[in-house]
Protein backbone atom coordinates (compact mmCIF):
# COMPACT_ATOMS: atom_id res chain seq x y z
CA UNK A 1 0.00 0.00 0.00
CA UNK A 2 1.75 3.35 -0.88
CA UNK A 3 -0.15 6.69 -0.10
CA UNK A 4 1.17 10.05 -1.72
CA UNK A 5 -0.01 13.30 0.31
CA UNK A 6 1.60 17.03 0.05
CA UNK A 7 2.37 16.28 4.00
CA UNK A 8 2.93 13.71 6.52
CA UNK A 9 0.05 14.62 8.27
CA UNK A 10 -2.33 14.30 5.27
CA UNK A 11 -0.78 11.17 5.13
CA UNK A 12 -1.00 9.30 8.42
CA UNK A 13 -4.93 11.20 8.67
CA UNK A 14 -5.63 8.73 5.53
CA UNK A 15 -3.78 5.36 6.86
CA UNK A 16 -5.70 6.13 10.20
CA UNK A 17 -8.49 5.93 8.05
CA UNK A 18 -7.96 2.38 6.89
CA UNK A 19 -5.43 0.99 9.35
CA UNK A 20 -7.04 -1.92 11.25
CA UNK A 21 -7.00 -2.66 13.90
CA UNK A 22 -7.91 0.84 15.17
CA UNK A 23 -5.12 2.89 16.87
CA UNK A 24 -2.73 0.21 15.51
CA UNK A 25 -0.60 3.06 14.55
CA UNK A 26 1.00 3.59 17.78
CA UNK A 27 1.61 6.77 20.06
CA UNK A 28 3.50 9.35 19.18
CA UNK A 29 6.87 9.41 20.66
CA UNK A 30 8.63 11.56 22.38
CA UNK A 31 13.06 11.48 21.63
CA UNK A 32 13.30 9.40 18.59
CA UNK A 33 16.67 7.35 18.03
CA UNK A 34 17.22 7.41 14.59
CA UNK A 35 19.76 4.99 12.65
CA UNK A 36 21.94 5.76 9.71
CA UNK A 37 24.19 3.23 8.33
CA UNK A 38 27.96 4.06 8.57
CA UNK A 39 30.17 6.55 7.17
CA UNK A 40 32.14 3.96 5.61
CA UNK A 41 29.47 2.11 4.56
CA UNK A 42 27.19 4.11 2.69
CA UNK A 43 26.72 3.25 -1.48
CA UNK A 44 26.11 6.58 -3.39
CA UNK A 45 27.67 4.55 -6.90
CA UNK A 46 30.08 7.88 -7.77
CA UNK A 47 27.34 10.75 -7.12
CA UNK A 48 28.62 13.33 -5.04
CA UNK A 49 25.38 14.78 -5.27
CA UNK A 50 23.46 12.07 -3.46
CA UNK A 51 26.39 12.05 -0.98
CA UNK A 52 26.74 15.94 -0.50
CA UNK A 53 22.95 15.79 0.21
CA UNK A 54 22.43 13.25 2.86
CA UNK A 55 25.42 14.69 4.94
CA UNK A 56 23.08 18.12 4.76
CA UNK A 57 19.61 16.05 5.59
CA UNK A 58 22.12 14.43 8.76
CA UNK A 59 23.18 18.35 9.90
CA UNK A 60 19.61 18.87 9.70
CA UNK A 61 18.22 16.48 11.80
CA UNK A 62 20.86 16.69 14.58
CA UNK A 63 19.98 20.42 14.25
CA UNK A 64 16.41 19.39 15.53
CA UNK A 65 18.30 17.58 18.34
CA UNK A 66 17.79 13.92 17.30
CA UNK A 67 20.54 11.81 18.11
CA UNK A 68 22.11 9.86 15.42
CA UNK A 69 23.40 6.50 15.59
CA UNK A 70 25.27 4.85 12.66
CA UNK A 71 24.98 1.23 12.13
CA UNK A 72 26.04 -1.97 10.13
CA UNK A 73 24.28 -1.26 7.07
CA UNK A 74 25.48 -4.90 5.31
CA UNK A 75 22.44 -6.81 6.72
CA UNK A 76 19.68 -4.29 5.26
CA UNK A 77 21.86 -4.01 1.66
CA UNK A 78 22.45 -8.34 1.62
CA UNK A 79 18.19 -8.57 1.91
CA UNK A 80 17.50 -5.65 -0.61
CA UNK A 81 20.19 -7.81 -3.33
CA UNK A 82 18.23 -11.11 -2.58
CA UNK A 83 14.83 -9.30 -3.81
CA UNK A 84 15.97 -9.30 -7.97
CA UNK A 85 19.31 -11.80 -7.59
CA UNK A 86 17.38 -14.14 -5.15
CA UNK A 87 14.60 -16.56 -6.04
CA UNK A 88 11.69 -14.07 -5.03
CA UNK A 89 11.32 -13.15 -8.93
CA UNK A 90 10.01 -16.78 -9.61
CA UNK A 91 7.11 -15.26 -7.60
CA UNK A 92 6.80 -13.36 -10.93
CA UNK A 93 7.60 -16.08 -13.33
CA UNK A 94 4.61 -18.48 -11.41
CA UNK A 95 1.89 -15.47 -11.90
CA UNK A 96 3.08 -14.46 -15.28
CA UNK A 97 5.26 -16.55 -16.69
CA UNK A 98 2.44 -18.33 -19.18
CA UNK A 99 1.58 -15.20 -20.24
CA UNK A 100 5.01 -13.95 -21.34
CA UNK A 101 5.82 -17.33 -23.08
CA UNK A 102 2.69 -16.93 -25.12
CA UNK A 103 3.21 -13.32 -25.87
CA UNK A 104 6.62 -12.16 -25.74
CA UNK A 105 6.00 -8.88 -27.53
CA UNK A 106 3.32 -7.23 -25.33
CA UNK A 107 5.75 -7.24 -22.76
CA UNK A 108 8.42 -4.54 -22.03
CA UNK A 109 11.70 -6.52 -22.64
CA UNK A 110 13.23 -5.03 -19.82
CA UNK A 111 10.49 -6.37 -17.68
CA UNK A 112 10.45 -9.26 -19.82
CA UNK A 113 13.77 -10.03 -19.25
CA UNK A 114 14.13 -9.78 -15.77
CA UNK A 115 10.93 -11.94 -15.02
CA UNK A 116 12.20 -14.51 -17.71
CA UNK A 117 15.01 -15.25 -14.72
CA UNK A 118 12.15 -16.61 -12.68
CA UNK A 119 12.39 -19.59 -13.97
CA UNK A 120 15.83 -20.36 -13.42
CA UNK A 121 15.88 -20.75 -9.74
CA UNK A 122 15.28 -24.37 -7.89
CA UNK A 123 13.50 -24.87 -5.19
CA UNK A 124 16.53 -25.96 -3.12
CA UNK A 125 17.34 -22.05 -4.21
CA UNK A 126 14.44 -20.92 -3.16
CA UNK A 127 14.35 -22.40 0.75
CA UNK A 128 18.02 -21.30 0.92
CA UNK A 129 17.37 -18.12 0.37
CA UNK A 130 13.92 -18.17 2.52
CA UNK A 131 16.79 -19.49 5.21
CA UNK A 132 18.63 -16.58 4.47
CA UNK A 133 15.95 -14.18 4.83
CA UNK A 134 14.96 -15.66 7.97
CA UNK A 135 18.04 -14.70 9.89
CA UNK A 136 18.19 -11.71 8.48
CA UNK A 137 14.70 -10.70 9.11
CA UNK A 138 16.29 -11.34 12.65
CA UNK A 139 19.36 -9.38 12.59
CA UNK A 140 17.03 -6.27 11.30
CA UNK A 141 14.60 -6.97 14.61
CA UNK A 142 17.65 -6.80 16.50
CA UNK A 143 18.79 -3.17 14.99
CA UNK A 144 15.25 -2.16 15.49
CA UNK A 145 14.96 -3.31 19.32
CA UNK A 146 17.24 0.02 20.03
CA UNK A 147 16.24 2.50 17.86
CA UNK A 148 13.00 3.91 16.69
CA UNK A 149 13.57 5.08 13.37
CA UNK A 150 16.12 3.78 10.33
CA UNK A 151 17.65 7.12 8.40
CA UNK A 152 18.27 6.27 4.85
CA UNK A 153 18.88 8.31 1.11
CA UNK A 154 15.69 7.87 -0.44
CA UNK A 155 18.09 6.94 -3.76
CA UNK A 156 21.76 6.53 -3.72
CA UNK A 157 22.36 8.21 -7.17
CA UNK A 158 20.47 10.79 -9.62
CA UNK A 159 20.75 9.37 -13.27
CA UNK A 160 18.56 11.01 -16.67
CA UNK A 161 16.33 9.12 -18.33
CA UNK A 162 18.68 8.73 -21.34
CA UNK A 163 20.97 6.85 -19.16
CA UNK A 164 18.54 4.80 -17.41
CA UNK A 165 17.59 3.87 -21.29
CA UNK A 166 21.05 3.13 -21.99
CA UNK A 167 21.47 0.40 -19.01
CA UNK A 168 18.13 0.23 -16.89
CA UNK A 169 18.24 -2.84 -15.52
CA UNK A 170 21.70 -2.01 -13.61
CA UNK A 171 20.56 1.40 -13.04
CA UNK A 172 17.62 0.51 -11.63
CA UNK A 173 18.97 -1.96 -8.90
CA UNK A 174 20.76 1.02 -8.06
CA UNK A 175 18.08 2.97 -7.60
CA UNK A 176 16.29 0.21 -5.16
CA UNK A 177 20.12 -0.14 -2.96
CA UNK A 178 18.30 1.73 0.00
CA UNK A 179 14.32 0.30 -0.21
CA UNK A 180 14.51 -3.10 -1.97
CA UNK A 181 14.47 -5.01 1.35
CA UNK A 182 11.87 -2.89 2.67
CA UNK A 183 9.03 -5.75 1.85
CA UNK A 184 11.29 -8.39 2.47
CA UNK A 185 12.09 -6.89 6.33
CA UNK A 186 8.32 -5.97 6.91
CA UNK A 187 9.04 -2.00 7.22
CA UNK A 188 7.04 0.76 6.83
CA UNK A 189 8.52 3.75 5.01
CA UNK A 190 8.31 7.25 4.67
CA UNK A 191 9.73 9.45 2.00
CA UNK A 192 10.41 13.24 2.38
CA UNK A 193 11.91 16.03 0.06
CA UNK A 194 15.18 16.91 1.98
CA UNK A 195 17.51 19.32 -0.01
CA UNK A 196 18.15 20.35 -3.77
CA UNK A 197 21.59 20.42 -5.47
CA UNK A 198 23.18 22.91 -6.98
CA UNK A 199 22.43 21.78 -10.14
CA UNK A 200 18.76 21.92 -9.81
CA UNK A 201 18.65 17.71 -8.79
CA UNK A 202 16.12 17.15 -5.66
CA UNK A 203 17.30 14.61 -3.12
CA UNK A 204 15.12 13.44 -0.49
CA UNK A 205 15.60 11.10 2.61
CA UNK A 206 13.57 7.76 3.61
CA UNK A 207 12.52 7.39 7.11
CA UNK A 208 11.84 3.49 7.67
CA UNK A 209 9.73 1.44 11.08
CA UNK A 210 8.53 -1.93 11.95
CA UNK A 211 4.99 -1.40 11.47
CA UNK A 212 4.13 -1.32 15.34
CA UNK A 213 6.33 1.73 15.58
CA UNK A 214 4.49 3.75 12.52
CA UNK A 215 4.03 6.44 14.63
CA UNK A 216 7.86 7.47 14.58
CA UNK A 217 7.82 8.25 11.04
CA UNK A 218 4.98 10.42 11.40
CA UNK A 219 6.72 12.03 14.16
CA UNK A 220 9.94 11.90 12.18
CA UNK A 221 8.33 13.18 8.93
CA UNK A 222 6.43 16.05 10.76
CA UNK A 223 9.81 17.40 12.43
CA UNK A 224 11.63 17.18 9.11
CA UNK A 225 9.14 18.50 6.94
CA UNK A 226 6.44 20.40 8.60
CA UNK A 227 3.23 21.60 7.32
CA UNK A 228 3.21 24.36 4.84
CA UNK A 229 2.24 27.77 6.78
Amino acid sequence: MTLFALTTDDAFAALAAIAEPAGSLGALPGALRIAVPAKLGRIFFGDRRAETAFEASLKMVSALGVELIEIDFAPFFEAAKLLYDGPWVAERWAAVGSFIAAHPDAVHPVTRAIIETGAKPSAADAFRAFYRMEELRASARACFADIDVLMVPTVPAAYTVAEVEADPVRLNSNLGTYTNFVNLLDLAGLAVPATIADDGTPFGVTFLARPARMSCLRASGVRFMPAPA
